[in-house]
């Protein structure tokens, strides 16, 4: 009889060593690092991505760790880098298309709520009276050419719904605009007024006021946003990223960032403020996952 209690013992106790090692393994296995690709020249932008992942991070199972690094090259060239599997960094953040989906792992969490997809358009300031007898979709058509990057989602949105787009590379936009190539460059509302002051305050020439302005009757908006990817094969952080984004909703932890945010309060100062004619553009590019997504996670005016 002792010896049988004694043979249970043992096997008991080694039950308890597999046991401990398997939540160990367990344990290790969960905890992630993350490094997250920004671009240097959007900090103030990228400013909210950093932090809403180390939320999501906090929030989320597991003891992880995240590092910020910056990448050299425009962003096309840094999701095609992650694809590749050749970028220093495991993360990014970008604006939603297909074609990012089919060769990233999507978190299908809208970062901004989808404020992202409301544009104001900046114009120079002769050209505000071409807006003034705006009042439906056709003569928007026909009177107003936009501005935008061949790169971008924001570009295909636009031709589909029939506006007339001249592309060109990001840095180049605004001195086309300055130069006449096309009337408006339809920016977001969380970026706009800052990209203005810069503007003015680096690119004044003589003193002069910046001849660039908000126009102020006419904004797009489409349902579009950014997202964090990861590689390809790392479902693991993406699911983890999910998780905590998950969490910090149902906390509240989320809306609360979202509020007190800089940008986003800028973003939403300039919707209280303008209060334009809203022409409302389809996005053709969103995937069934993306137009699946509750509209708990939509900001909606």
């Amino acid at each position: 009889m002792r010896q049988g209690r004694f043979v249970m013992k043992r096997i008991l106790s080694a039950l308890l060593v597999v046991f401990c090692g398997f939540l160990s393994i367990t344990s290790e296995s969960h905890s992630e690092h993350f490094i997250l690709g920004v671009d240097p020249a959007n900090q103030s932008r990228d400013d909210y991505r950093v932090g809403l992942l180390r939320l999501a991070l906090e929030q989320a199972a597991g003891d992880h760790t995240m590092e910020v690094v910056y990448f050299d090259v425009n962003r096309s060239r840094a999701i095609r880098a992650l694809a590749a599997g050749s970028a220093v960094f495991n993360v990014i953040d970008s604006g939603n298309s297909r074609s990012r989906e089919k060769r990233l792992t999507l978190v299908p969490i809208p970062l901004t709520r989808g404020l992202l997809g409301y544009r104001l358009l900046v114009v120079k300031r002769s050209n505000l009276h071409l807006f003034s007898d705006i009042d439906n979709f056709d003569s928007l058509q026909w009177k107003i050419t936009f501005g935008s990057s061949p790169s971008w989602p924001d570009t295909e949105i636009m031709r589909h719904s029939g506006l007339k787009v001249v592309t060109g590379e990001k840095s180049q936009l605004y001195p086309m605009l300055r130069r006449g190539r096309f009337v408006a460059y339809p920016r977001s509302v969380q970026e706009v007024s800052q990209e203005l002051r810069n503007l003015a305050g680096g690119n004044a020439e003589g003193g002069v006021t910046n001849p660039l302005v908000i126009e102020p009757s006419v904004m797009l908006s489409y349902r579009f946003d950014s997202f964090f990817y990861t590689g390809p094969d790392d479902e693991s952080r993406a699911r983890i990223i999910e998780e905590g984004l998950l969490a910090a909703y149902e906390s509240g932890a989320f809306e609360t960032y979202f509020n007190s945010h800089p940008s986003i309060l800028q973003g939403l100062g300039e919707l209280r403020h303008h209060r334009p004619l809203v022409f409302s553009l389809e996005n053709p590019d969103l995937s069934e996952r993306i137009r699946n997504i509750p509209e708990k996670f939509w900001i909606s005016f």
